[in-house]
């Protein structure tokens, strides 16, 4: 009767704990499930934010459901690795757009890096950016068959800046393939064929610019910013300024918040007529402080400027750019350079000269400077070329471009032994 008893006794002591661990068991799977219901609500505000262009909050949203995150499963853990993927590249894309990019990528050589030395400060890079955000996102758009690429973009939930994203690439480039070849991808992933973005990317494929007149014409003030100023600024590419003024003006009247619309007007204005450009500064200002002092509201002017020849314009705005963030990546090379095309060769060789005495250290600014005085039309100067070229491998062995460029200024300079 006592062993009875005793195993009666076990039997209970067993029951209770296996009610134990089966409550707990509970209490976690509960605790584990209400986890993942905030995550995918946190998720949810997010995809919102990001689809409402408000980067900065989606991504504090997208950071607080990865902290929440931890125990959940392996699909929600992976749409919020797919959210971060996504705020990363937003602010790639606006860097891009904004040129507030700090350098080279690292596979990209400086000679595409370099601005445009004869004719404007046009950034070739701006293709080299997109192409390599893209390939960080996932996606080499340059390798990939099309149809892949836009597969896997349609499902995204910062579509439309994708769209966005490579439309830029495509203004950006000037391979014509590559152009049409991007605004297909774009068109497709926005699935829209009779919208008017679309038939601005196919006007966008000829030269006669009277379609985008008309389509221009055919903008009502209720459509999106992007549209307007796609519009916009195809009018202003393809040197149809008056036009470009009138479709932005009203655009901006609907918007006037908008950066980009302010921006562009702005600039359009500023590329007019010379009695017109007057009419600039508002506009300039307006978007300067929209974009909460970014100097590189005027860089992008003086490449538009520059691009048209107004190469006094072009320096005054870059100047200005310069007095608001003195230290900005590239732009001593771009007012050397824009200094080199009026051939103004001392004060060109000054800005590089004050750079060395400055950050003696830094290889790159001793690229700068021998790439300002390898393209001075005076033989006379190479040697300062080709010692600064020297000391910036020496600073960095590994720069391939400083390397290259002193071969080249050695073979200029008929030094054929040293070159070697």
């Amino acid at each position: 009767m006592t062993g009875g008893v005793a195993i009666a006794g076990v039997s209970v002591l067993l029951f209770i704990h296996h009610l134990e661990n089966a409550t707990r068991v509970a209490e976690q799977s509960q605790t584990t499930a209400d986890a993942e219901r905030e995550v995918t609500r946190t998720l949810d505000e997010a995809d919102q934010l990001l689809v409402s262009g408000r980067r900065e909050k989606a991504e504090a949203a997208v950071r607080l459901a990865e902290g929440l995150a931890k125990s959940s499963t392996e699909t929600v853990q992976q749409r919020v690795a797919d959210r971060l993927a996504d705020v990363r590249m937003l602010e790639q894309l606006e860097s891009i757009r904004m040129k507030r990019a700090t350098g080279p990528p690292i596979d990209v050589p400086w000679s595409d890096y370099q601005p445009d030395r004869w004719g404007s400060l046009h950034d070739r890079s701006a293709p080299l950016y997109y192409a390599r955000a893209f390939r960080q996102y996932g996606l080499d758009v340059e390798q990939l068959p099309p149809e892949q690429v836009v597969q896997r973009l349609r499902n995204r939930t910062i579509r439309a800046a994708l769209v966005r994203g490579l439309d830029e690439w495509a203004t950006n480039t000037l391979n014509d393939r590559t152009q049409a070849k991007l605004r297909s991808i774009a068109a497709e992933v926005e699935d829209q064929p009779e919208s008017l973005s679309n038939r601005i990317r196919v006007a966008l494929g000829t030269a006669d610019p009277s379609e985008l007149i008309r389509i221009s014409s055919q903008i009502q003030p209720n459509e999106s910013p992007q549209v307007h100023f796609m519009a916009g600024r195809a009018l202003r590419k393809r040197g149809t300024l008056n036009e470009a003024v009138r479709s932005l003006t009203a655009a901006v009247a609907r918007y006037p918040g908008d950066f980009w619309l302010n921006l562009e007007l702005g600039t359009v204005h500023a590329l007019a007529s010379p009695k017109d450009r007057n009419l600039s500064p508002p506009w300039i200002t307006t978007a300067f402080a929209l974009s909460d002092g970014n100097a590189d509201v005027y860089v992008y002017l003086a490449i538009a400027q520059s691009e048209i020849g107004l190469l006094e314009d072009a320096e005054a705005s870059l100047r200005h750019a310069l007095q608001i963030t003195p230290n900005m990546p590239g732009g001593r090379l771009r007012l050397a350079t824009l200094l080199n095309l009026q051939k103004k060769y001392t004060e060109s060789r000054q800005i590089v000269d004050e750079a060395v005495a400055a950050e003696s250290s830094n290889p790159i600014v001793h690229f700068e400077h021998g790439l300002v005085f390898q393209l001075q039309p005076n033989p006379n100067i190479l040697p300062i070329a080709i010692e600064s070229y020297r000391k910036a491998v020496e600073l960095n062995p590994d720069f391939a471009e400083a390397w290259n460029n002193l071969g080249n200024t050695l073979t200029t300079a008929k030094r054929y032994d040293d070159a070697v």
